[in-house]
């Protein structure tokens, strides 16, 4: 699971999952944006979102997070010295911190839509799905680094368990801290569990 969005009181909850490589954390950030400013259709109950479960055809959501991490990547994908395919994507995702399909994905919306480049469409389609294997080996080897492509297994609600707590004290008469606490509790206890055994519940965000 790269991420969910869990829903509490008409409350839009975003949640990123640490382990993964950070280079898919990046990515879930924009995409769950994407669904907290345009999504109408999250509701209820959580949500969860797949970082690396890319197509070429791209998906709104997608698209945005690619939009929103990747700039000229075309000019610069360019700008390397001769090298193998998958060496310049690896260079291309060191730089704009995006993952591999995303990367290739914004690469072949330029080369058919502005630059007509029928020769570098070929070889995204040829390479899309072949992932290296080992992102870290790679990144080692061409002196990239490869903490981008390593999980950070952080679980972080940026200190809200502690503003919480503080208004409880200071509104000791005001039930709902204590039960916003406790939801964040079992959240933070739910993602535990998802870090230790990756299992995956709830609806998946297309």
């Amino acid at each position: 699971m790269g991420g969910a969005i869990f829903i509490r009181n008409n409350f839009k909850i975003p949640v990123i999952n640490s382990a993964q490589p950070r280079v898919y954390q990046f990515f879930v950030a924009w995409h769950e944006i994407f669904h907290l400013l345009y999504d109408n259709s999250i509701v209820e109950g959580q949500h969860n979102i797949k970082a690396e479960k890319m197509e070429l055809n791209e998906r709104k959501t997608d698209y945005f997070a690619a939009r929103m991490l990747l700039g000229d990547v075309y000019r610069y994908y360019y700008s390397l010295e001769s090298d193998e395919f998958i060496n310049k994507i690896a260079r291309c995702m060191d730089v704009f911190k995006a993952p591999y399909k995303a990367v290739l994905i914004q690469l072949y919306e330029d080369a058919v839509d502005v630059f007509n480049d029928i020769g570098l469409k070929r070889l995204i389609i040829e390479n899309f799905d072949k992932k290296p294997e080992n992102l870290v080996e790679l990144f080692e080897n061409l002196e990239l680094d490869n903490d981008l492509v390593k999980p950070s297994n952080i679980i972080s609600f940026g200190g809200l368990d502690k503003k919480i707590e503080l208004l409880s004290k200071k509104e000791p008469d005001v039930d709902y801290h204590k039960d916003n606490l406790k939801f964040l509790n079992k959240l933070k206890d739910l993602m535990k569990r998802e870090l230790n055994n990756g299992n995956n519940s709830g609806k998946e965000i297309d």
